[in-house]
């Protein structure tokens, strides 16, 4: 399913359908089931709508890192609530601003990606050949891979290094820091940020070799891409196994940077956990109360998105600067 001018109008009609119905009903789960809230579900629809517009499969990515985000969240939950303050009150609980905060990059190269299966989004005549598109979907493909990557990463690599054993240490300093200090990274915390990468990119292979090119359209046909080396740099063959892992430690590594320095943490005297806010009996630990998880999530997957989508357009452009 992919929105394209070339589509018969009762495929169209079914790429509509199925787009409102699944993020519909997945969002009311969600409702129904405590992973979302009543302004999370909403969100969660519209991410939905919009991803499903693009293709079916980077909504299958997307369901992927919902589910199992929300069910690793459950996880230890009892220890989770005597180490973090913030996770009584949630309990895995999902508002629109975390939907929106961790999937407003991929979201976007949807949208994007969707513009020019519809003809909503042309190249100029001069540079309306097949590798400059070809360059293009690769790039928004990275793009989105990489975004779920971090997301996800991010969320294994703090749900499962909160559980972990050894204490964390903060990752400029290197000091041991109480669990639940923004910037405290863990072994395991860090092996859980390449599983949940590595997660996706074993996903989004799995969908290509059942469904070879589900995720790209048919812009000029004839389209033989596996024929195409511009192609198949990262989004296509084992390339996204490695990709998605490392755009997943990259941003874990960038989030915690983040997260020790631009995000406050103190321990609370009275309740014995890890703070977000300065208060009375509230001795602080790291970094300055200027941004907020969810800005830090979002500033992550725009910049390592940005760092790992350079080098697929970057020959391209190269090319049409500093022609051969």
């Amino acid at each position: 399913f992919c929105l394209n001018r070339n589509l018969f109008p009762m495929q169209e009609i079914a790429h509509w359908v199925f787009s409102v119905l699944v993020p519909l009903l997945v969002g009311v789960r969600g409702v129904r089931k405590g992973s979302l809230s009543l302004s999370g579900g909403i969100a969660a629809f519209i991410v939905g709508f919009l991803t499903c517009m693009a293709g079916w499969a980077f909504v299958s990515i997307v369901l992927g890192v919902f589910f199992s985000a929300s069910r690793l969240t459950r996880l230890g939950h009892q220890k989770k609530q005597q180490l973090d303050s913030d996770f009584k009150h949630k309990n895995g609980l999902r508002d629109w601003k975390q939907v929106f905060c961790n999937g407003a990059v991929g979201t976007a190269a949807c949208c994007a990606l969707w513009a020019f299966q519809a003809g909503l989004w042309t190249l100029p005549p001069k540079d309306n050949n097949r590798e400059q598109w070809l360059i293009t979907v690769d790039t928004l493909v990275t793009i989105f891979l990489v975004n779920y990557s971090v997301c996800i990463g991010d969320t294994f690599s703090s749900e499962l290094g909160i559980l972990a054993k050894s204490s964390p240490r903060h990752i400029l300093t290197y000091n041991k820091v109480p669990a639940g200090t923004n910037g405290g990274v863990t072994i395991m915390g860090l092996l859980g940020a390449i599983g949940g990468g590595l997660f996706v990119g074993l996903l989004f292979y799995l969908i290509q070799i059942v469904f070879p090119l589900s995720y790209l359209v048919s812009f000029m046909p004839p389209l033989r891409v596996h024929n195409t080396f511009l192609h198949d740099p990262l989004c296509t063959g084992y390339a996204v196994i490695i990709l998605c892992p490392v755009a997943a430690l990259t941003g874990s590594v960038l989030d915690s940077i983040l997260g020790a320095t631009l995000q406050y943490s103190g321990w609370d005297t009275n309740t014995n956990k890890v703070v977000g806010s300065a208060g009375m009996g509230v001795k602080h630990i790291t970094g300055v109360d200027l941004l907020s998880n969810n800005a830090v999530n979002l500033l992550s997957c725009m910049l390592v998105s940005v760092l790992f989508a350079v080098p697929v357009y970057l020959p391209y452009l190269t090319l049409k600067v500093f022609p051969l």
